[in-house]
């Protein structure tokens, strides 16, 4: 907007000379400006986010929701028929998935280019959009660098960020992000599960311990967006996690569910601190973790599948406007209590924009379609999550069309 409105004064000094100029600009703002007629870029994303939207069918939308994994390291008939069924709306890579250098990169080479091919969407002038796909991956630092598991020419190792947040250096933090950003660059993936925003206040807790970046709230706000930053500013979106926090649990949630009996003022004054400040900063997307609270929910629901946490406390309370991802939905912590099927309708019920890893991806999306035809959940829900999809893919991953 600095550049138009400069492009604008120069004309108006030509046209009519520097006071005249001057008074016509008083006490208004650019888009009152006389002849201002061009809308801001989010304006054109949002208005072609719209128009796809509008072309979508219903099980399009659903597929955007989901984030898939599988066992694969190499694209096969079964694979790629999995895809052309789920249409999910990106990718998770895990260690599993990686063999040498070249291996890798072709795997998600041909797993983007598949799902980007398994959901166009044709909308005016038949023009077909290919919907950009989410490549992402857990790539933190530590324990938690996938890309380690390259077998022939693996990247840099960058240090546990408790490291990171013990130097008291936030130039290191944001190099830490850019680093870890150029190594997800340099095998195709767009999206990082990074930085953790977890506090790490208890020191019998076996998930996070030096994958914090410290046992103060201050250290871990000023630390994980200072690195968010430097990975953004790289190409790579970063993912501030495990909302509301999992640096005070017992449990691993990959095999039971964490119970946190702290109130929601407790969370407030400190587990809740860092990700008030990832907001701030203008975080584009938050991890929910599975993690009981109930002197917040008054049940043992967890995070991830509650209205209470993620509607009422993370989008209205904090005022996040980005899109919620939750956690693995194949986790112990959720597939202990709940169905594939309950799993995957509770956390659309409950606010989520995007399911990580259903345990059967195409089971998750045939029970979401279900629940949208019997009424239980409705349309516009599964619209205001997928705009929100198409909206950010369209600004952070660029859509593709056929055309050109």
């Amino acid at each position: 907007m600095k550049r138009l409105l400069k492009s604008l004064l120069i004309l108006c000094v030509m046209a009519a000379g520097a006071f005249i100029c001057v008074k016509a600009f008083d006490n208004k703002e650019p888009d009152e400006i006389e002849g201002e007629t061009t809308p801001s870029i989010e304006e054109t994303e949002r208005k072609f986010a719209e128009n796809v939207l509008r072309h979508m069918t219903l099980e399009q939308k659903v597929g955007q929701m989901i984030i898939i994994r599988n066992e694969y390291t190499e694209m096969t008939p079964e694979y790629e028929a999995e895809i052309s069924e789920i249409q999910p709306g990106g990718y998770v890579l895990f260690s599993q998935n990686i063999t040498t250098l070249s291996e890798t990169k072709q795997l998600i080479d041909n797993t983007r280019e598949k799902i980007e091919s398994a959901s166009p969407v044709t909308i005016e002038n038949g023009e077909t959009v290919k919907l950009p796909a989410i490549m992402s991956i857990d790539q933190e630092g530590g324990l938690v660098q996938r890309l380690q598991s390259i077998s022939d020419y693996p990247p840099e190792y960058v240090p546990p960020i408790a490291e990171i947040g013990a130097s008291g250096s936030i130039d290191l933090a944001y190099e830490t992000g850019r680093l870890l950003a150029e190594e997800c660059l340099s095998v195709g993936l767009n999206l990082d599960f990074a930085p953790v925003a977890d506090i790490f206040s208890n020191p019998e807790n076996t998930v996070i311990g030096n994958r914090a970046f410290g046992t103060d709230k201050y250290t871990v706000a000023t630390m994980s967006t200072t690195l968010a930053k430097g990975m953004s500013d790289a190409g790579v979106v970063p993912v501030f996690k495990h909302f509301p926090g999992h640096g005070d649990t017992f449990a691993d949630s990959h095999q039971s569910l964490p119970v946190v009996t702290k109130t929601l003022d407790e969370l407030l004054q400190n587990e809740l601190y860092p990700f008030q400040k990832a907001i701030d900063s203008g975080a584009e997307m938050i991890m929910v973790a599975h993690i009981a609270l109930p002197n917040v929910t008054y049940d043992y629901t967890p995070a991830s599948l509650s209205p209470t946490l993620i509607n009422g406390v993370l989008k209205k309370q904090l005022k996040f406007d980005g899109l919620v991802i939750t956690d693995g939905l194949d986790m112990g912590a959720l597939t202990n209590s709940y169905s594939n099927d309950e799993i995957a309708i509770k956390a659309v019920e409950a606010g989520a924009d995007l399911l990580l890893t259903p345990l059967s991806p195409i089971e998750a999306k045939n029970a979401i379609l279900a629940a949208i035809s019997d009424g239980s959940i409705s349309e516009e829900r599964i619209n205001e999550s997928v705009l929100k999809i198409l909206e950010f893919k369209f600004k952070r991953l660029k859509p593709t069309s056929e055309e050109q």
